[in-house]
């Protein structure tokens, strides 16, 4: 859905889907802008309104258990982050280059 909305938003953009399966990369933007897609939620009666948090790890298999295990996104992962939240069924996006993830602390470099 938040793909799909996206593309209608941004319609002078050429768009195509990575080649590889199950990659941290949701759709490719003119050919070389490779986007990931997030997902954004707010309750009701949040204690902070007008926010919308986002989970930035990416799956990494299970364990023997069965239990999904999460790793960090690393910086060459994507270029920019897309984080799609709606209010009254209108998309809302935020567009966020990798760089400004990493300055701030969100992805880290080892």
């Amino acid at each position: 859905k938040g793909i799909k909305a996206y593309k209608s938003f941004k319609v002078n953009e050429e768009y195509s889907f990575p080649l590889e399966q199950g990659s941290t990369v949701d759709l490719i933007e003119n050919g070389n802008k490779r986007l990931q897609f997030k997902s954004a939620w707010t309750r009701k009666n949040h204690v902070l309104p007008g926010r919308y948090p986002v989970k930035l790890f990416k799956c990494a298999g299970r364990d023997k258990k069965g239990n999904r295990l999460r790793q960090p996104y690393s910086p060459e992962d994507f270029d920019e982050l897309v984080v799609v939240g709606w209010e009254a069924e209108e998309p809302l996006f935020w567009s966020i280059p990798m760089e400004k993830l990493v300055e701030r602390g969100y992805i880290e470099t080892k």
